[in-house]
Formats: structure tokens, C-alpha cells, sequence
């Protein structure tokens, strides 16, 4: 299977409304869009310490997820999800 079809195969089962996590008790829970974030360093137009709506979840050719917010587009590494 090269690249492009284990690509294939992963997003066959995602849903860009929402984002499975593993919360600070070591539960799987799935988060529905949209759900809270605050941010961590200056990205774009947001602010550290902003807190955000992330409208829809995307993931790169890289398999990086992406948050959209505002209709913009960030990695999620910039912030941090609260307490949903």
C-alpha cells in the first residue's frame, strides 16, 4: 500500500466535526465541533491567551491535524483544548 491509499484508508474514517482525544483521566472522548481552545503562542491574527471556537477539523497530507478557525487555518500544536 504506498502513501497515497494509507491516506486514503485513514480518512475514510474521520469526520472534520469532530476529534477523538484522550482526556487527563486516560478516557476516550470524542469532541464535537465546535469545541474551545486557547492559544498558546502567536499564530496568524490570534493572540496567546485568546480563546477560540475550532469550527472544523482538517488533517494535511502529512497527517498533521489542522483547526479551523474563523475560516482560517492552523496546526494544532498552537494551542490547547479546555475543558469540554
Amino acid at each position: 500500500m504506498n502513501k497515497n491509499e494509507e491516506l486514503a484508508d485513514l480518512l475514510k474514517y474521520s469526520n472534520n466535526h469532530s476529534l477523538w482525544i484522550v482526556n487527563s483521566n486516560g478516557i476516550l472522548k470524542e469532541l464535537q465541533c465546535p469545541f474551545r481552545v486557547i492559544v498558546l503562542n502567536k499564530v496568524g491574527n490570534l493572540k496567546k491567551g485568546d480563546v477560540e471556537f475550532v469550527d472544523s477539523v482538517k488533517i494535511t497530507i502529512k497527517v498533521i491535524t489542522i483547526y479551523v478557525i474563523d475560516e482560517s487555518a492552523y496546526y494544532y500544536f498552537h494551542f490547547d483544548i479546555l475543558g469540554n
